[in-house]
Formats: structure tokens, sequence, C-alpha cells
């Protein structure tokens, strides 16, 4: 049996909504970098969408950050 390599990683460009959210929030503390990737999630699916507010958004992300907000 043998192992399959990764898929690969796709890159964006510094102006593009995906690269923005996930920098917006690369410098909050979590617990774990999943937290972090969950909560850049919801940033960029508030970003496209508009639905609700951000401070829902980041609610609804569940992630375990060490700050309060």
């Amino acid at each position: 049996m043998s192992t399959q390599a990764p898929a690969p990683v796709q890159s964006f460009s510094d102006t593009s909504i995906e690269k923005i959210a996930y920098k917006s929030v690369e410098s909050i503390p979590t617990q774990e970098p999943n937290d972090r990737s969950r909560l850049g999630y919801h940033v960029w699916l508030w970003l496209t969408t508009k639905e609700g507010t951000l401070e829902e958004s980041v609610r609804s992300a569940g992630s375990r950050m060490l700050v309060s907000y």
C-alpha cells in the first residue's frame, strides 16, 4: 500500500479576499492553529456573503481564542 501525496496548496495574491481574511486573523492567539484557520474561514465567509455582522461570524467560528471579544 502506498501513501498518496497531499493535495497542492493554492496561493492567492495579496489583494485577494481569501488572503485578506486569513492575514487579518493570523496574529490572534488561539489554542490550536486549526482554530485560527476556522476563524479565517468565517471572516472570509462574512466578507463574501455579508450575512449578519462580523461579530456574529466570529462567534459562530467557535474558535478557542486566547483573547476576549
